[in-house]
């Protein structure tokens, strides 16, 4: 029903390519972080905060477990 449209053809496809283009950076972006997670858990990675030194388990009180 193109009597109904509120915004052009124009508008509505160059929207849709910004869409494509935000989500595929956010994808990457994910992706980096879970990689950065996993080499920080196999100790490649530094700990990012030194404030992430000063936590501990709350059952344990092992600074290990929390890195």
């Amino acid at each position: 029903m193109p009597e109904l449209r509120i915004v052009s053809d124009t508008l509505w496809q160059t929207m849709q390519v910004r869409q494509d283009e935000i989500g595929s950076r956010s994808r990457a972006i994910a992706e980096g972080v879970v990689i950065a997670a996993k080499a920080r858990e196999m100790g490649l990675l530094p700990i990012s905060s030194g404030l992430c030194r000063l936590l501990v388990c709350g059952l344990c009180a092992d600074p290990e477990h929390m890195r």
